[in-house]
């Protein structure tokens, strides 16, 4: 059994009662050997309890879109240096400073697009390897201009792979 916090209409920084407890849940899973992944909110969410701050994109600027993100570690056959085209929908991004977790991902945007803890199966990412092309046009149509095919089809095709690594890496 794996577990996959995805986005959400709040923000970390609201410090809701259900934040908390889902953040512990998750570390109580983790600590029993159980993988995490976070995706958006709760690549956020896990990275404030593990010490790190979130805080809103620079600028006050909202990422919509897509965006190359780089692999800066091995995630299953994702090897460090390969490069994936994902989803960003945010306003807020986890900005540091490094604490427990490890730099998983980056991109000129966001230098912590996806972390990992070096000790249990956690791993995060501020974009959406998970959306579809309902998101994609419910979301992220909504608030930019259209992308290129070419890029919407390697944000779905390679998010899914994403996806896919960490269905094979939480079966491990």
């Amino acid at each position: 059994m794996a577990y996959i916090i995805f986005g959400s209409a709040s923000n970390v920084e609201d410090r809701l009662d259900w934040h908390k407890e889902l953040a512990e849940f998750c570390f109580s899973k983790l600590k029993a050997g159980k993988p995490v992944l976070g995706l958006c909110f709760g690549h956020q969410l896990m990275a404030d309890f593990f010490g790190m701050e979130v805080a809103k994109n620079p600028n006050g600027e909202s990422f919509y879109g897509s965006r190359l993100i780089n692999f800066e570690k091995n995630f299953g056959s994702l090897n460090t240096g390969s490069q994936s085209q994902v989803f960003v929908a945010h306003s807020y991004q986890v900005v540091g400073p490094l604490k427990e977790l490890k730099v998983l991902a980056s991109s000129p945007d966001c230098p912590y697009d996806g972390l990992f803890h070096p000790e249990l199966p956690y791993w995060g990412l501020q974009g959406h390897p998970e959306a579809s092309v309902d998101f994609y046009q419910h979301e992220i149509l909504e608030n930019c201009n259209p992308l290129k095919d070419l890029v919407l089809q390697n944000s779905l095709s390679q998010g899914l792979e994403i996806i896919r690594q960490f269905s094979l890496v939480a079966q491990k």
